[in-house]
């Protein structure tokens, strides 16, 4: 047996924004107090891969921040990417920031096929 991991892709809104930055820019993941820990690192790594280009990406729980909209409003990070989990719990003042945009993403289908060939399931 092995472990094959799934890979997501960014919706092209996202990877745009994301990709627009300059380098040395700081981009924030916000994530459910419980998923933060596991959930953060994967995504960071994610976006890490994707593009690493001189950009930095930390990860935090909803927990961690007490008001987005004041830290939105600072220079700590160009952008706030907020889970899709939290999203409809973000305060109104905060989702309507332009630093402040949801994760749009998907499983990458491309690696769900590779993970069904190497697990040799046939369909």
């Amino acid at each position: 047996k092995g472990i094959f991991p799934v890979k997501l892709r960014l919706h092209d809104r996202s990877a745009k924004r994301i990709g627009r930055l300059p380098s040395g820019s700081t981009v924030l993941t916000v994530h459910r107090d419980e998923d933060f820990p596991r959930v953060g690192a994967m995504i960071s790594e994610l976006l890490r891969e994707q593009f690493g280009r001189g950009l930095r990406f930390d990860s935090a729980g909803i927990g961690q921040i007490p008001d987005l909209a004041a830290l939105a409003k600072t220079e700590k990070y160009q952008l706030i990417i907020i889970s899709r989990h939290l999203w409809n719990e973000v305060p109104e003042k905060a989702r309507r920031l332009s630093k402040v945009i949801p994760n749009i993403s998907a499983v990458d289908m491309e690696s769900l096929e590779e993970i069904r060939m190497q697990a040799g399931i046939l369909v």
